[in-house]
């Protein structure tokens, strides 16, 4: 159902007919708390989201009406990186000719970049329901630990290890490092 509904999202977010129904910029409500609630409907078929940023994470919840069901994505983003990360991914991508990395399954996508990285936890529910704050913090607390041992992960290997990847060429000057499931142990 989880690649279903990621499908399903691709096709909704290329369209066009997106209206933000309610949006709360950041500090406006409680403390690194910002929201946006749109919604979308066509040829009978709705879509809702709601994100939800709380300080550097977010939780986004997208309800798709062809499947009466609820997408959860948990993002850890981070785009001011410590020296040590930059230093690193300097040192993979001139070793590699790569310009990201990244590690996609079903439930999770883990993506390294000169500029950024993110972690999201995917997860479904059936019907139309989103989460309160409180249970979108808990799943951030939650997910914490694992975002922290990938990080350490990242910040652990090898340049020895970064070269014997797998890459996969999006185009003649575009390249992605395939990372190992490991990654996330």
């Amino acid at each position: 159902m989880l690649k279903k509904l990621s499908e399903e999202l691709e096709k909704w977010q290329s369209s066009r007919f997106d209206s933000s129904i309610y949006n709360i910029k950041r500090h406006k409500s409680f403390k690194g708390h910002a929201m946006n609630m749109s919604a979308k409907n066509k040829d009978g078929e709705m879509m809702i989201s709601l994100y939800n940023q709380y300080f550097g994470n977010a939780v986004i919840q997208t309800y798709f009406s062809k499947y009466d069901a609820v997408m959860t994505q948990i993002v850890f983003e981070k785009h001011i990186l410590p020296k040590w990360y930059l230093n690193k991914w300097v040192n993979i991508e001139s070793l590699t000719n790569c310009h990201q990395s990244e590690y996609l399954s079903e439930s999770i996508d883990v993506k390294f970049h000169e500029h950024f990285h993110t972690v999201t936890i995917y997860s479904v529910s059936d019907g139309l329901s989103f989460n309160k704050h409180d249970v979108n913090i808990g799943l951030i607390k939650r997910n914490r630990d694992l975002n922290r041992k990938i990080i350490l992960n990242f910040k652990n290997s090898t340049l020895r290890e970064w070269e014997s990847l797998d890459i996969k060429h999006l185009t003649d000057y575009f390249s992605i490092l395939l990372l190992p499931e490991s990654i996330l142990k």
